[in-house]
């Protein structure tokens, strides 16, 4: 596939998808023509490749900026022994602070401060600002009063429920299935690493590619290959929205919807 000609037809979507953004959402109905004109005009891999790169412009001009408020209602999408993470939107903030009988996925109002974290002094040292970032993290705060607190059923408190038991076996089957990890296992995980064995247990697409090939064997017997593969897809991104956000997980799983659509143009 050769851009040479085409670099108009690439960045004739990136304007309109600015002008959406700047002026008005009717430019969406113009960006939806404009695919119908690519498919018909050029081949199908040219306009998923134009489609792909829109999206990813789109997504980058939606990032989230700092909000800068003290009172925030959202959902709670993060949860450790000292902070919550609670998303609003395509914003998420993280509240330090103590928090009693919440759970994933609950509804949450509350009142902070401005946290401030210390820069960096040394060159290359780790930026925790950058990290947080990195998770899409663009607010920080101290905790000083929960307004309002709303538990809220969610398919992940099934999962949680099924394999929390009074075992230790249930330090790994939370690790493996819902990607978190307890007291227990952080200290299992100091010794992994030193044994240089961690990657076998960090969910990633490995574990991913596992699973897809348990659910291909499972429905083998009902369905041809074309259809194993979108029950096992449709399967998987159920599962990946039911658990907290793994950048792993969703890289890999990037991966087997892409690779399937443009086979004919690039390799894996």
């Amino acid at each position: 596939m050769s851009l040479k000609g085409r670099v108009f037809y690439v960045c004739f979507p990136l304007i309109l998808v600015v002008l959406t953004q700047m002026i008005h959402n009717i430019f969406m109905i113009f960006l939806g023509i404009y695919f119908c004109f690519l498919f018909k005009r050029f081949s199908k891999g040219f306009g998923l490749s134009v489609i792909l790169i829109t999206i990813i412009a789109f997504l980058c001009l939606l990032l989230p900026q700092p909000l800068n408020k003290t009172e925030i209602k959202g959902k709670i999408v993060g949860l450790d022994e000292k902070s919550i993470v609670v998303k609003m939107g395509y914003h998420k903030v993280k509240v330090y602070g103590e928090f009693k009988e919440i759970k994933m996925y609950d509804e949450i109002t509350l009142i902070g401060k401005p946290y401030v974290i210390n820069e960096t002094g040394n060159d290359y040292a780790f930026n925790y600002q950058n990290y947080l970032y990195s998770l899409n993290i663009f607010d920080i705060l101290k905790l000083e009063q929960v307004t309002s607190l709303k538990h809220v059923t969610h398919p992940y408190h099934y999962l949680e429920k099924k394999v929390k038991t009074k075992t230790k076996v249930s330090s790994l089957l939370s690790l493996f299935i819902l990607g978190a990890k307890d007291e227990q296992m952080k200290n299992y995980y100091e010794k992994l690493t030193k044994l240089s064995l961690v990657h076998l247990f960090a969910l990633s697409g490995m574990h991913l590619m596992i699973l897809q090939k348990w659910l291909n064997h499972l429905t083998k017997f009902f369905f041809s290959k074309r259809i194993q593969n979108i029950v096992s897809l449709v399967v998987i991104g159920f599962y990946l929205s039911i658990i907290p956000y793994n950048i792993s997980f969703l890289r890999a799983y990037l991966m087997m919807l892409l690779v399937p659509l443009f086979k004919r143009i690039f390799n894996p």
